[in-house]
């Protein structure tokens, strides 16, 4: 074993140490919204929720555009002052690059978009982003007429590093009925900001995870078989995990809460919907140390959160390694009305519910 490898911390379980219902007043109930951490502090963009003309009951939702801000320190809410014009979109991707984030893909309740937006965190002005097609690229010159990548949502999009030029690597996404989505990744390269057709190998899935853990990126969820893609991205390789009843596995799930433990390669959902039912559980799953089959570990709790999916769980403190604590932030989410029957967009209920959670682990 190498040195490096040696100095890297195992993971032997991880706890629900404590979690706090935050009563404060916040935004309104949602889901499907987009969520990121930015100076210590929880952001949410958009979402679903009850359309504004119709009673709770109602099959029909409204996508939102408001932009609101939770500080752990305060347990507190505020609506967010920008200017330019704010998306309207649920189920998009926002990621962090350096002070602004860029919001890509989503619906906004009639279709799918293919939109990028950046939003400057420091004078909280939303501009749209134009983006063009990476050029003497042999990756887009094997599909002679890429033109980017495309309408989706229920995707995720994760910063990665190559030739030192950052990019947001986009993988999976919703599709028709029954249809499955084909497994193509896509990067959008910025400074400046272009598309590039990344690799082929993803499972189809869409409202799953994916976290880079050290020089691979991880994605589970999304599915209803409980696989694990892994992409090399020192090698461009992906590798896919399956399970089977000598492996154990949790069912597959999707649209669930995530966040990443990276000092232990250890990636820990909450809720999410089991294509059966919502779940109010958590699970992680950790990465062995030089690659392997990933891990499942069911998390220890002493009680758990209601069942939720569409919910988000965002990571505020990470000092697993040093002091064996983390904590992040769940908010909203929707959930079937126990009394109904099927799971009928009729019979759905938004959350306004922020719970702060704290995770112990064990070395």
């Amino acid at each position: 074993m190498s040195r490096d490898r040696a100095k890297q911390p195992v993971l032997r379980g991880v706890e629900v140490k404590d979690f706090e219902e935050v009563g404060t007043a916040g935004p309104p109930p949602r889901s499907h919204h987009a969520s990121f951490c930015y100076n210590g502090q929880v952001f949410i963009h958009g979402g679903e929720s009850y359309a504004s003309k119709k009673s709770n009951n109602s099959a029909d939702t409204d996508v939102l555009a408001d932009l609101w801000c939770f500080s752990p320190l305060s347990l507190s809410w505020s609506r967010c002052s920008t200017q330019g014009e704010s998306p309207r979109l649920s189920r998009h991707s926002a990621t962090v690059n350096g002070d602004s984030v860029l919001v890509f893909g989503g619906t906004d309740g009639i279709a799918r978009r293919e939109d990028v937006y950046l939003l400057d965190l420091a004078s909280m002005t939303w501009s749209p982003v134009s983006a063009g097609i990476r050029g003497n690229s042999r990756r887009n010159r094997t599909t002679s007429k890429y033109t980017g990548c495309g309408s989706r949502s229920g995707h995720t999009a994760t910063i990665i590093q190559e030739e030192g030029r950052k990019g947001i690597l986009i993988i999976g996404r919703e599709t028709g009925q029954g249809r499955k989505a084909p497994g193509e990744s896509h990067v959008l390269w910025t400074n400046p900001y272009e598309w590039e057709l990344h690799s082929s190998g993803a499972e189809s899935r869409s409202g799953h995870c994916a976290f880079r853990l050290g020089s691979r990126v991880v994605i589970f969820g999304g599915r209803k078989d409980p696989c694990v893609d892994v992409l090399d991205l020192s090698s461009g390789s992906w590798s896919i995990f399956r399970y089977d009843a000598d492996r154990a596995a949790p069912k597959g799930r999707a649209f669930f809460g995530s966040v990443a433990l990276r000092s232990f390669r250890t990636i820990v959902a909450y809720g999410g919907t089991d294509f059966d039912r919502d779940c109010g559980d958590f699970i992680a799953c950790t990465v062995p140390i030089g690659g392997g089959t990933p891990v499942w570990q069911s998390v220890k709790q002493k009680k758990n959160l209601p069942c939720r999916s569409g919910c988000s769980m965002t990571l505020v403190q990470d000092d697993t390694e040093a002091e064996g604590i983390a904590k992040a932030v769940i908010f909203g989410g929707e959930y079937s009305d126990k009394s109904a029957q099927g799971r009928l967009r009729s019979h759905v209920k938004f959350s306004s519910d922020t719970f702060l959670v704290s995770f112990s682990v064990e070395k």
